[in-house]
């Protein structure tokens, strides 16, 4: 049986397909570009093509058992792209959906079973959204002054994801993917000091200019609004109200990484080197 992981070679899914491999499961990516780790099979797979939607399912690629779905990127609500593909997993005997981020599956009534990864924010974004302004002015800009956010790392939520498709039965339809600890934005900007050997300093910033800053990296207006309307909630004490619940009621649906800012700064020191 064969685990289908779309969006290419993501960091997710790279680390979750090495994982699979390592335990003896074939993998198939699938992708626009068809980039891929060397060693697996890719097909084109391209979410603004519908006629490559049919593609991972041919007889000679073996029969696929679960997904790992990677909705399209910078997309608030993928459902009108994902749910043409899911509903052809579903035809094809697909067992098991394990999405990220997305609500699309919990919309479908087909018997499927699924589990939605819904992670908080990514210790990556030091080095994918704020890596330039680290780098050259030792400084990064949230619109948080004081919520706390339990950062995870990448590998993290790939053993999520691992464990979800491997699992004999999943014990709930979602899982919230935390990291170890939970600290505010000035809080890490510390431990990035100390690991880096320099003072990095958190900016405190408008929604509005948060927003505009989106939208110069490249991102999306209404995908942008997105973003900084979840650094809102961050900032209330949502995601800390809901981690408290979820502790209390409902440890079944929650997952805490390893992995700690810390360490991944140590891993990653080069890629935060100063330019200034």
């Amino acid at each position: 049986m064969t685990t289908l992981i779309t969006g290419g070679a993501s960091k997710i899914g790279v680390a979750l397909a090495k994982s699979l491999q390592a335990d003896g499961r074939d993998v198939l990516f699938a992708s626009r570009s068809g980039r891929v780790p060397d060693g697996f099979k890719s097909v084109k797979l391209d979410w603004d093509e519908r006629s490559t939607f049919e593609n991972p399912f041919g007889s000679e690629k073996g029969q696929i058992q679960s997904v790992y779905l990677l909705p399209p990127p910078a997309t608030p609500d993928p459902s009108i792209i994902l749910n043409s593909f899911i509903d052809i997993a579903v035809n094809k005997d697909v067992k098991r959906i394990v999405v990220l981020f997305s609500s699309v599956v919990e919309r479908k009534k087909s018997g499927i079973e699924y589990l939605i990864l819904r992670p908080t924010w990514f210790i990556d974004n030091f080095i994918t959204n704020h890596g330039f302004n680290i780098r050259t002015k030792d400084t990064f800009v949230t619109a948080v002054p004081t919520g706390k956010v339990p950062l995870v790392a990448i590998q993290d939520i790939a053993t999520a994801a691992y464990e979800a498709i491997v699992a004999e039965k999943l014990p709930a339809k979602d899982k919230v993917i935390v990291g170890p600890e939970a600290k505010t934005y000035d809080e890490w900007a510390n431990v990035l000091s100390g690991v880096l050997g320099r003072t990095i300093i958190h900016q405190k910033t408008p929604r509005g200019n948060l927003i505009d800053m989106y939208k110069q990296f490249g991102i999306p207006a209404a995908y942008a609004e997105w973003l900084t309307e979840i650094e809102q909630r961050v900032e209330s004490g949502w995601e800390h109200d809901m981690l408290q619940k979820l502790e209390e009621g409902e440890k079944e649906r929650l997952f805490v990484g390893t992995v700690t800012v810390e360490s991944w700064a140590t891993e990653n020191a080069k890629e935060l080197k100063s330019e200034g």
